[in-house]
């Protein structure tokens, strides 16, 4: 009779258990998280203007064939992805560029921050 009734305590306090939640009242609403653009390894680009964002450095090569990335020369060193308006541009080539970043884009290539190019100057 002894195991009986602990059988039973013991069954009353999981099925007690099972019903018990967190002290806490839930909250009911969602939670929700923002996206950011950037991130603390990112600087701000160098010269925002009207027409876009100006960048001034040096071409570079990566390891796959046909991707540019520009490191800047003036303010944070940066390496950026060089997609869109780049013909006749070529590593080692000194060059201002006039764009946008485009952070979110993805693209086959495995280095810098893409940076959609508009024009490029000898620089």
């Amino acid at each position: 009779m002894t195991m009986r009734v602990m059988l039973a305590v013991t069954a009353l306090l999981l099925a007690a258990g099972c019903g018990a939640g967190s002290d806490e009242p839930e909250d009911p609403t969602p939670q929700t998280t923002s996206a950011s653009t950037t991130t603390p390894d990112e600087p701000a680009p160098t010269t925002p203007t009207a027409q876009g964002v100006v960048l001034t450095g040096v071409v570079g090569a990566t390891d796959e064939s046909g991707c540019l990335t520009l490191t800047t020369t003036t303010g944070t060193r940066t390496t950026w992805l060089l997609v869109g308006s780049t013909a006749g541009v070529v590593a080692g080539d000194r060059v201002t560029v006039r764009g946008s970043p485009a952070p979110d884009l993805a693209t086959r290539c495995q280095q810098g921050t893409p940076f959609v190019v508009e024009a490029v100057e000898p620089g």
